[in-house]
């Protein structure tokens, strides 16, 4: 018989865990459980369970590596995965990526992993990337011998020397604390050569002659019950199989404790079928049956958690899918490859966001009667409105919001309709990438990547068809959106007429939906004044707002900065504001302030007063409070 195999590996409550993982993932290599990751202290039995798969496989090719062997990770050379003692390689070879590629070009073309340790993945200090490639397989540990596998190691080594113990010795033996195999063995030798002296071995020669103490090791290895990462899980799978192996339970008596089992797993309301068929046939393979649907749940667990992450990236049918399977442990693979579906989607979703300023949004976007049409129309883009003429044309000064108005409703599609990709692309980055594509397959291939995209913002795109190439992938782009019969919304300082196109280009625009946003007024002023003072918590009275609504020139951006210097002003010298400090503050020579004429002045204090667009804006400016509102004055 061969040193390390399966026939003479003993086992125990502290290691069938182990011997049970090593058995299954040899009748269904690279498929089930890959890769298999033992930790375990020294002594304990990882590298008889490696030799005895090695003992077994014969017949294959094994790639074999030690830690404590290797300076560098050696290319795939083998159909099956051996490395022992992880730990031992340099922290920068654990951590780094040619031991995960290793590991990974095994695992895709379902070829088997065995990876063996003193500690958790975790404690090995091995790289993100390779923990969570280990977590998609089993980790499994092998605790510190109890006594009753003390005692069993002590029988079959015992045998092996061809030594004789009694109960009593064994008993007295099974006692004493040890915490590997380094250490019985030791103890069996000298019990050996104490058989050669004393023709009967006794409790009270083995204390006179041999220094047990001495023996015992003093490694920790995994003491029962102490906290590792996967403790839960091991202590939920030992309470099960705990003494399953050994002799000493009758076959009845274990099948009726699965059977309770079996009963536990369908109250909590998974799918128990492969259970039900497995408690048909014999003891081995329902405790097969139960390590392996043990383990398909734990690795349900870990997908129902990934499935949380991602949830706001699920369509609805995914969704029902997902309710109806998460706690059915048979579908783990399909339930995986749904997942991994959904992660390319999301990382595709990511990507496309990536110019999305997370400063402009809905929250701080304010209405105003010079940009409400744009509102409008937009609100059409998001309910996807069948009257809504494509591509839609948004044009206006710089500073008069295009871009945070685009910004703000990219993300709003985004998430009302998670399962579209919706892209926001400023034209200079547009341009940039160009410029570094010189071929024409190349530009092609560009322009292809564009087509998955549902819903397409394209920002201030005057510059970009001023540029010969940009010109040309801009009418490829636009093209593919229209006849794709898709989303397509773009922005320009300069109305469709003034662009540097074609006068049949022009005309896809302009038989579009064509937008302006015109130039703020003092009715805008007094509205974004309003609100930045509301925001900055300082209360503005009728007579500086309407003196600054008057004075203030410029874009909001501007308004926003001379807003910005009078707060700062206010709380720092902590006075109240009059026209004459804020004139100050801002520039203005308060003896150069035109006054509008009184009849003017009345005439516009009437049309305010009458306005409900004016009242609507005063009261609801902000667009996230606003966003479905259905009104139309």
């Amino acid at each position: 018989m061969e040193k390390y195999c399966f026939d003479n590996f003993v086992i125990g409550k502290a290691n069938q865990l182990a011997y049970l993982s090593v058995k299954r993932t040899i009748k269904k290599l690279g498929e089930e459980i890959n890769p298999l990751f033992i930790h375990a202290s020294s002594g304990l039995g990882k590298t008889h369970l490696m030799n005895a798969v090695t003992d077994v496989l014969r017949n294959s090719e094994i790639q074999w590596l030690n830690g404590v062997e290797i300076e560098n990770i050696p290319p795939k050379s083998g159909s099956v995965l051996i490395f022992e003692d992880i730990h031992l390689l340099k922290e920068e070879v654990r951590k780094g990526m040619e031991l995960f590629e290793l590991v990974k070009s095994y695992i895709q073309v379902k070829e088997q992993v065995y990876l063996t340790s003193l500690g958790t993945p975790l404690r090995s200090g091995l790289s993100q990337k390779l923990m969570s490639m280990i977590k998609q397989g089993l980790v499994v540990p092998i605790f510190k011998p109890d006594s009753e596998l003390i005692k069993r190691l002590f029988q079959t080594k015992s045998q092996e020397f061809e030594i004789e113990l009694s109960e009593d010795v064994l008993k007295y033996l099974a006692s004493l604390p040890f915490s590997d195999m380094n250490g019985i063995e030791t103890a069996v030798k000298k019990i050996g050569l104490l058989k050669e002296i004393i023709s009967e071995i006794t409790i009270d020669n083995i204390k006179d002659t041999i220094d047990v103490e001495d023996i015992i090791g003093e490694g920790k290895g995994v003491e029962e019950g102490e906290e590792t990462e996967y403790s839960d899980f091991v202590q939920g799978l030992r309470q099960g199989l705990g003494e399953i192996v050994s002799k000493r339970r009758d076959q009845r008596t274990a099948k009726e404790e699965y059977t309770q089992k079996l009963y536990i797993w369908r109250m909590k309301g998974f799918n128990v079928t492969r259970l039900e068929k497995a408690m048909q046939g014999p003891l081995d393979g329902i405790i097969q049956a139960f390590v392996s649907f043990t383990s398909d749940v734990q690795r349900l667990i870990e997908l129902q958690k990934q499935y949380g992450e991602m949830e706001r990236y699920v369509t609805k049918e995914e969704c029902e899918y997902f309710e109806k399977e998460l706690f059915n442990p048979d579908a783990v693979i399909e339930l995986s490859n749904a997942l991994a579906k959904i992660e390319d989607r999301k990382k595709i979703k990511v990507e496309h966001s990536k110019f999305l300023d997370s400063r402009q949004s809905s929250k701080n976007f304010i209405i105003l009667p010079s940009n409400r049409k744009a509102y409008k129309v937009l609100i059409q883009v998001v309910k996807n409105s069948d009257k809504l003429k494509f591509p839609v044309y948004i044009h206006g000064n710089s500073g008069c919001g295009k871009t945070h108005l685009l910004m703000a409703f990219a993300k709003k599609i985004q998430f009302e309709s998670p399962f579209e990709l919706v892209s926001y692309i400023p034209s200079e980055f547009l341009g940039f990438s160009i410029k570094n594509l010189f071929e024409e397959k190349a530009i092609e291939s560009y322009v292809a990547k564009l087509k998955s995209i549902d819903t397409l913002f394209l920002d201030n795109i005057q510059e970009l068809v001023k540029d010969k190439d940009g010109r040309c992938v801009f009418l490829k782009i636009l093209n593919l959106f229209k006849q794709k019969g898709k989303r397509f919304i773009v922005s320009s300082t300069f109305s469709p007429q003034e662009l540097d196109l074609e006068d049949e280009d022009k005309k896809v625009f302009i038989e579009g939906t064509v937008i302006h946003i015109k130039n703020i007024e003092k009715t805008d002023r007094e509205i974004i004044l309003t609100n930045l003072f509301i925001e900055k918590d300082v209360s503005l009275n009728e007579d500086l707002k309407e003196f600054l609504a008057n004075q203030l020139s410029g874009n909001f951006i501007n308004i926003r900065k001379n807003v910005e210097k009078i707060t700062r002003k206010i709380i720092a010298d902590d006075v109240e504001m009059t026209v004459e400090d804020v004139a100050e503050c801002v520039g203005i020579k308060t003896s150069t302030v035109q006054v509008p004429a009184t009849e003017d002045f009345e005439i516009k204090e009437e049309i305010q007063v009458k306005s409900s667009k004016i009242d609507f804006d005063l009261r609801w400016p902000y667009l996230n409070e606003r966003i479905f509102e259905e009104f139309d004055v």
